[in-house]
């Protein structure tokens, strides 16, 4: 059987680096890779070791219907943190918008949403 491995999840955004700045300043990804690709330009941000790419597409925010390749189903990424608390407090500071308030889901997991540049959704948790 071949072996599998995560390796990345791949954004469409009306603006590539405004979002990269979001995703940077929020949760200190790193650039790894920027590509200009015709007039779009791609680039691949490192947070805690998972990458994360972002494509330029001005139609990101139009919906589309499901195609072979492209999906508008994604129902959020998840980034862990060790310090729930502390993390909300300062991603609030920094301007983050959450929906709603932090929940326990399970004895040792919580979690809140927050809505990323393109409306993306993120699932913000701590697992102890």
């Amino acid at each position: 059987m071949p072996k599998y491995e995560y390796d990345h999840v791949h954004l469409l955004s009306t603006n590539a680096e405004d979002a990269s700045n979001y995703y940077q300043e929020m949760f200190g990804a790193t650039v790894i890779a920027k590509r200009q690709l015709g007039e779009r330009v791609n680039i691949t941000l490192d947070i805690g070791g998972s990458k994360i790419m972002i494509l330029n597409n001005p139609d990101a925010a139009k919906p589309k219907e499901s195609s072979v390749g492209v999906s508008n189903n994604i129902h959020h990424f998840a980034i862990g943190t060790d310090d729930l608390d502390a993390a909300v407090e300062e991603l609030k500071a920094k301007g983050a918008k959450f929906e709603g308030e932090i929940r326990q889901v399970l004895p040792n997991y919580r979690e809140i949403r927050l809505i990323a540049p393109d409306n993306v959704p993120i699932e913000l948790f701590e697992r102890k």
